[in-house]
């Protein structure tokens, strides 16, 4: 179990890649986001969309390896501490800004609501109640707030959200669930057309029971939720087909923003699908020796200065692959330009599709590509 007053990066490696991100981040007492934000500076790396719904066997060959310490790179870091009193969780700064302001901390002494319920949990409440636990996946359909806790904690969370609400409107300051707004990337375009180009690929290059759904509402960790896949876990020994084949279905969000906007309008929502298929690309090149234009070794189990050597040679080499597996999306996807819009318009109208709406829609079509 990680130490949060010291994560090194060689403890903090073992943990995200030995079991979920989210359990690890919980286990800390910190978001996702802010555990990804340790990872980032301490150069590790983090597994990617879909890698705990693998095998095992499939799991220890994508496990990326902990890069080498960088100089002036820290090689470890530690997580402030909660303040003192109050049992809440408030940080130093938070406590320094409520003296400084006079606001007495707010405490929560029973898990438990008393009459004069503040009207939005009361929503909330009631939501939770009509539609069962399973309402917090879907929950920002509506404005109504979303309280990211366990279902045994659901009392006490709106125990706390209630004293918070009382203690800010003590201090004049009312409180409001503004109605969701459908994400959009910096041109103005919503994201539906980069989520169905996954799902389409996905539906075409690994067949229709690789779908689960597809969603723009916001996820828990405030990302877009996106597509969802079941990708196959690949053959035993995997080949350049498959590769190539999970290459361009990384890559069909980014190639349907071309297609769709032209090549001036790709998105920053993008940027996790080219490092994501980056860095397959780069495995399979320099680690599995599927491309013959490049020396059948490992380049792990090479020195610093022998890496380096090869570093242009992987390079070009890794750029050919993603470079040709854009191109096969881009292909396929305006092949399969009618299915495109159809999806991402039913999508956009109703910002949730699960499999059978998906499948209805794509019915007729054949799953081969």
């Amino acid at each position: 179990m990680l130490d949060p007053d010291l994560i090194t990066r060689e403890d903090l490696y073992e943990a995200i890649w030995s079991e979920a991100v989210q359990k690890v981040a919980e286990a800390l007492g910190i978001s996702d986001v802010g555990l990804a934000k340790i990872c980032k500076k301490l150069n590790v790396p983090r597994p990617g969309r879909g890698y705990w719904a693998k095998s095992p066997r499939l799991r220890k060959v994508l496990r990326k390896p902990l890069p080498p310490l960088k100089e002036g790179q820290e090689s470890s870091t530690s997580i402030s501490g909660p303040a003192m009193g109050g049992g809440a969780g408030w940080t130093r700064e938070a406590l320094k800004t409520l003296a400084n302001e006079g606001i007495p901390l707010p405490t929560v002494a029973a898990p438990s609501l008393k009459p004069g319920t503040h009207p939005l949990i009361a929503a909330y409440r009631d939501l939770v109640t009509q539609k069962g636990w399973g309402v917090r996946s879907l929950v920002k359909e509506k404005a109504c707030l979303a309280l990211a806790v366990s279902e045994p904690a659901l009392a006490r969370g709106f125990a706390i959200l209630q004293t918070i609400f009382v203690a800010l409107e003590a201090q004049g300051i009312m409180s409001e669930v503004i109605p969701p707004q459908r994400a959009r990337n910096s041109y103005g375009y919503t994201y539906e057309a980069p989520e169905a180009g996954h799902a389409l690929l996905a539906y075409h290059l690994f067949g229709a029971e690789r779908l689960e759904h597809l969603s723009l509402l916001p996820g828990g960790d405030g990302g877009l939720a996106g597509a969802y896949l079941r990708l196959p876990e690949g053959p035993e020994l995997m080949d350049r087909a498959w590769v190539s084949r999970k290459l361009a279905v990384d890559l069909a969000g980014r190639a349907a923003e071309r297609l769709v906007f032209g090549d001036g309008a790709i998105s920053a929502g993008v940027a996790q699908d080219l490092a994501s298929a980056t860095s397959l690309a780069t495995m399979a090149v320099g680690e599995w020796g599927l491309d013959p234009q490049f020396p059948t070794l490992s380049t792990q189990g090479l020195s610093a200065p022998l890496q380096a050597q090869l570093g242009t040679r992987l390079l070009t080499q890794v750029a050919e692959w993603v470079g040709e597996a854009e191109a096969e999306a881009l292909r396929l996807l305006n092949t399969h330009r009618s299915e495109l819009d159809l999806l991402a318009g039913a999508l956009l109208r109703k910002e949730t599709l699960h499999q059978p709406e998906i499948l209805a829609l794509l019915q007729g079509t054949s799953p081969a590509a």
